[in-house]
């Protein structure tokens, strides 16, 4: 994750170092046409492609759309700041929930095919390639939720394979299997909340339990929340203690709420007169956004988007339009808050289908530094990219070299060093690199609304570890005839940690440069 630039921060910049900026819609070209989604984006996740390594989480939206970032993606796309990607040929059909999960994420929707997978309406990314779900589910999945260690799946289906579901189901190491008897109506919406697995749909009972349009699982048994609420819900999101409702209701028994209400635990609340018309999107943390058909909320004026923040509703300028679009989900990403639907503009400006807003107008790094090998003409590049959206002209930047300032000249980086141009751009470039360029870099970036730290990437030689088969023992003769015998197109004692056969990196291979360098190298001189 990106290191925030406060007073907890490794390094340490006061928060009256920045100036207050205000709240603001964020545009991009990503959010464009041609490089846009073409259609409607109904669901977002995030999930961290390298787990514990040096890279952000990255953004998946996912909907009915076949384009994004000017390539085919059929229905599903990562951001991660800097332009949207495929996903090994995305799905063949609508996708309407995701959830992150494992290394992954798995999506759900009304689907046959992810990739060249054949699946039943529910997917696994594991991160590298789609995976079935066992038999998957026999119709629409609308919600994902995890709950107690375990996948759950809400929507119109019936069973899976043989086993019988009604509309809500648990995956586990056994397969798909229902929840008592399911509810008898369609599943639009699920989340965790308060040891329970709530449900939101269209529905008049949850297993033997009246229930109207929300009930919760205990792992046992289904009960209700009261007197239920009087018409479809299409949204849940809880904060700490509260969990919030939305969708097409106007009261919670005899209590007015017009769309969006908060359970306490004990109580249903209103979120003062609510909206005009359904809510089909929230995310509660602090404050809590809601997204939907309407173009009041409290009774003011708010285009499709909304938040309630101290006990009041305000808008977001200029909301999403124009004419009567849809919003289908909100999720926080980054310094922002992402909205996705089916809409052309976002505080008036071009913004198809998605949406970005950012309460303190902070910017975020998308691209970190990676490592870099020192190339066949002694150079290194280092290069650090800034979320598109935001004015880089204003930003200072402080490169480090193993936490030493970097200069502009010869020996920028280091005594011995090579000659350093970009010290104070995000692009750090060294020619006539010595091994004392060798080494972690990372850079320091000031913006007029916040501050952070790069994680580091490193600059290594251009020769690979010495300790080819992984067995962290080096230098031991091991790796010598380990080496040889890959080269020669036979097995490695440590498979599968054993290196690739081009040591120099010169894209040449096999070839006999490699051996002398790898010799090279391993009785301490010069990669060749």
């Amino acid at each position: 994750m990106n290191r925030i630039l406060t007073a907890t921060a490794t390094l340490v910049l006061t928060a009256s170092a920045f100036a207050q900026c205000p709240a603001t819609w964020v545009s991009s070209v990503d959010q464009a046409a041609p490089l846009a989604p073409n259609g409607a984006i109904n669901a977002f996740t995030s999930y961290d492609p390298d787990g514990e390594g040096f890279r952000d989480e990255v953004l998946i939206a996912a909907g009915l759309f076949t384009t994004a970032g000017g390539q085919v993606v059929n229905n599903i796309a990562l951001w991660e700041g800097d332009g949207w990607q495929p996903l090994a040929g995305g799905v063949n059909g609508e996708v309407r929930a995701l959830m992150s999960y494992g290394t992954g994420f798995i999506a759900g929707g009304t689907f046959t095919m992810a990739g060249d997978v054949p699946v039943s309406n529910i997917a696994y990314w594991t991160g590298w390639e789609w995976q079935a779900l066992d038999d998957g589910l026999n119709g629409p999945v609308n919600a994902l939720a995890w709950h107690n260690g375990q996948i759950w799946a809400g929507g119109a289906f019936t069973a899976s394979a043989g086993t019988p579901l009604q509309h809500v189901a648990r995956f586990g190491g056994d397969g798909w299997t229902p929840l008592g008897g399911g509810v008898d109506g369609e599943v639009l919406a699920m989340t965790t909340y308060d040891g329970f697995l709530v449900v939101g749909g269209t529905f008049d009972n949850a297993g033997v339990v009246a229930s109207t349009n929300i009930a919760r699982w205990n792992g046992l048994a289904w009960s209700g929340f009261g007197p239920g609420v009087n018409g479809t819900v299409r949204a849940l999101s809880r904060d700490r203690d509260d969990l919030y409702v939305g969708g097409d209701f106007t009261h919670v028994g005899a209590l007015e709420v017009n769309h969006i209400a908060r359970w306490d635990t004990l109580a249903w609340n209103a979120l003062g007169t609510g909206t005009n018309a359904p809510v089909t999107a929230i995310h509660a943390d602090d404050i809590v956004y809601a997204a939907g058909d309407f173009s009041l909320a409290g009774g003011n004026a708010a285009d499709q988007v909304a938040k309630w923040q101290d006990h009041a509703w305000s808008r977001l300028p200029g909301g999403v339009g124009p004419g009567t679009p849809s919003v289908n989900a909100v999720m926080p990403f980054m310094t922002e808050v992402v909205f996705g639907g089916s809409f052309t503009t976002a505080g008036g400006s071009e913004s198809a289908n998605f949406a970005r807003w950012n309460e303190t107008n902070a910017p975020w790094i998308a691209i970190h530094p990676a490592d870099t090998r020192l190339s066949l003409e002694n150079t290194f590049t280092l290069a650090c990219k800034i979320a598109r959206g935001y004015d880089t002209s204003a930003m200072t930047t402080i490169w480090y070299h193993d936490s030493n300032e970097v200069a502009n000249g010869p020996a920028g980086a280091g005594e011995g060093g090579g000659v350093v141009t970009g010290a104070n751009t995000l692009t750090l470039h060294i020619d006539e690199a010595t091994s004392a360029d060798f080494g972690w870099y990372e850079v320091e970036i000031t913006a007029p609304c916040g501050g952070m730290m790069s994680y580091p990437g490193r600059a290594l030689d251009r020769c690979d570890s010495i300790d080819f088969n992984g067995d962290d023992l080096f230098p031991d003769t091991l790796d010598i005839d380990d080496f040889l015998s890959v080269f020669s197109g036979g097995a490695c004692t440590n498979d599968p940690a054993c290196g690739d056969v081009d040591f120099n990196n010169d894209g040449l291979f096999p070839d006999t440069l490699d051996i002398d360098s790898l010799l090279s190298v391993f009785s301490g001189g010069p990669c060749i």
